[in-house]
């Protein structure tokens, strides 16, 4: 049980910063585990393609930003916007709107650097999202959006995104 807690932690690190090297010692550090739990685990990670581990004099781990962990990270980014609240929040302050999330993030391809991409297809209105930006520690970016008043390239970007409430329907003359 604790090796699945080990590597459930070191995951939500490498989710968090998927472009960043480690050491061995630097992750126990982290996540307050003994190095020689991690190492097992790091292990098994590399085993299932899930980081690169490189050992040098020191050992070296980076995410293997392969399909595998992009699926991991997308369904690790999604629990975040439920468990944050933030999709709550928005059902309730959107409540008849579609919400969808898209770009990056969606994708499970984010950065410690990216926002997370927000399209609500309803009238633009001020809602306080900072709180929400603080829990997820990112910058939260909300587009009002019409699907038939938007670029193609930012359609088919929501399109491909994640319905968080509501429903998208794709013929042209409904209402979204």
């Amino acid at each position: 049980m604790k090796t699945d807690l080990t590597r459930t932690k070191i995951m939500d690190i490498l989710f968090d910063y998927p472009n960043r090297r480690f050491h061995l010692r630097e992750i126990s550090r982290m996540i307050d585990i003994s190095a020689p739990a991690v190492s097992k685990s790091l292990i098994r990670l590399k085993k299932e393609g899930l980081i690169n581990y490189k050992k040098n004099f020191l050992v070296e781990i980076t995410a293997n930003t392969n399909n595998e962990f992009k699926h991991l990270k997308r369904v690790n980014n999604l629990n975040r916007i439920y468990s944050s609240g933030f999709q709550e929040f928005l059902e309730n302050e959107f409540p008849l709107s579609t919400v969808i999330l898209f770009g990056s993030y969606s994708f499970g391809e984010d950065t410690e650097k990216s926002d997370i991409d927000i399209a609500i297809f309803s009238e633009q209105r001020i809602v306080n999202i900072s709180p929400f930006e603080m829990k997820l520690q990112r910058k939260i970016n909300i587009e009002f959006v019409d699907i038939r008043n938007i670029s193609d390239k930012l359609r088919e970007s929501i399109i491909n995104g994640i319905v968080i409430h509501g429903m998208l329907t794709l013929d042209q003359d409904a209402r979204v």
